[in-house]
Order: C-alpha cells, then sequence, then structure tokens
C-alpha cells in the first residue's frame, strides 16, 4: 500500500468517524485542563519555582485518574478523548523532564541521552497509533498495568526531585535507583505496546487487504 492509498484509507475513516465521538465531554475538557497546565509547570521549574511546580504537576496528574474515572462512571468514552488522553500525557511527560533536565542542578541531573531516548519512544508510539489507524482503523490500544506502572513511577521520579529542591534534602542513592527503575520500566512498556501494536497490525492485515 503507498502513501496515497494510506492517507485517503486515513481520511475515510476520519470521515466515517460519528460526530458524537468528536463531542467535548466533561472528561474531555478536564483531558485539555493538563494541556492548560504544561506551560505552567514548565516555567515554574524552569524558574526553580518548585512548590508552585510539585503543585501544578499533581494537579495535572490528578487530571489523568479524573478523566478517565469520569469518562466510564457517565458513559463519556469518545474517539476524541480516546486520543487526547494519552497524547496529554506525552506531553506533559516529556515537557516536565525536558525542564528538569534544564534546570537540573543540586539534586539529581537528567541526562539528554534520557531525553532523546524518551522522545523517540513517544515518537515511535505515536506513529505506530497512526499506522494503525490508517491501516486496520484502530484507534487506540487501550493502557496495559505496566503502561500505568510506568506514569505511577514518573510521577513519583518528578515529585521526589521536587521535594529535593523545596526541603534541599538530596539523596543522590534515591534518586539513581528511581531513575534505574524509571528506565526499566519505560523500556518494559514500550516493547509492550511495539508487541501489541505489531500484533493487532498482523491479525487485521488481511481482513484489510494489505
Amino acid at each position: 500500500m503507498n502513501k496515497t492509498i494510506f492517507f485517503a484509507r486515513m481520511y475515510q475513516h476520519f470521515q466515517s468517524i460519528p460526530r458524537s465521538e468528536l463531542r467535548i465531554t466533561c472528561a474531555t475538557m478536564i483531558t485539555c485542563l493538563r494541556f492548560v497546565l504544561i506551560p505552567g509547570i514548565v516555567f515554574a521549574i524552569v524558574y526553580e519555582q518548585w512548590i508552585q511546580a510539585i503543585g501544578l504537576f499533581i494537579i495535572a496528574s490528578l487530571t489523568d485518574m479524573c478523566d478517565g474515572l469520569i469518562a466510564r462512571l457517565y458513559n463519556q468514552h469518545t474517539f476524541l478523548g480516546a486520543w487526547l488522553d494519552p497524547v496529554a500525557d506525552k506531553v506533559l511527560m516529556i515537557a516536565t523532564f525536558c525542564a528538569l533536565s534544564y534546570s537540573g542542578q543540586g539534586a539529581f541531573v537528567i541526562p539528554y541521552w534520557f531525553l532523546v531516548l524518551l522522545i523517540v519512544k513517544e515518537l515511535i508510539l505515536i506513529i505506530g497509533a497512526l499506522v494503525l489507524y490508517g491501516y486496520c482503523n484502530a484507534a487506540v490500544i487501550s493502557p496495559t498495568m505496566l503502561g500505568k506502572a510506568t506514569t505511577c513511577i514518573q510521577v513519583l521520579f518528578v515529585s521526589s526531585l521536587s521535594c529535593m529542591h523545596i526541603w534541599h534534602m538530596y539523596s543522590d542513592f534515591y534518586m539513581h535507583v528511581l531513575f534505574i527503575l524509571l528506565i526499566f520500566v519505560i523500556a518494559l512498556s514500550f516493547i509492550q505496546y511495539l508487541w501489541y501494536g505489531i500484533s493487532f497490525f498482523y491479525n487485521n492485515k488481511k481482513d484489510n487487504g494489505l
């Protein structure tokens, strides 16, 4: 399948989405709030306003739980929300880690190679999701327990680093252990999502005439 056919098929899939699946719900607005908070978090970290930074980051993290909970309780699952939620998570984490790396001094310096790997990993997953949508008309791959655990460890890492800046209590050993654990779960989560995506693609290959 060439690129023209691919984009034509993606356009057809998008055109076939019911208007109700693109509506703005309460859950979707909470997801959008996460996007709104990101510049404030980055600004606070860069200018070392750590109390404001961790406060905004915790609020943003809570919105990640609230939007899904509200969508389930009030039947507000939509195509738009299913795409916006993971994108908001990825942008939040990438922006936060980039800001922490830029201002990293005293507590724990996040290496640039980690940022490169994190950005490349997220780009591969986003491109992969678009390919699945274009070829197989698959909206999203549901979050796994490992993916949720990765998010929790990312939140713990950012919160711990911010608290160390606030209280001036630095533990190099603790941060290194947490950082190694973070790399480990990110790698496992990436492999898992990649495997699910490839499996889904090949399982639907014949049905889509590829």
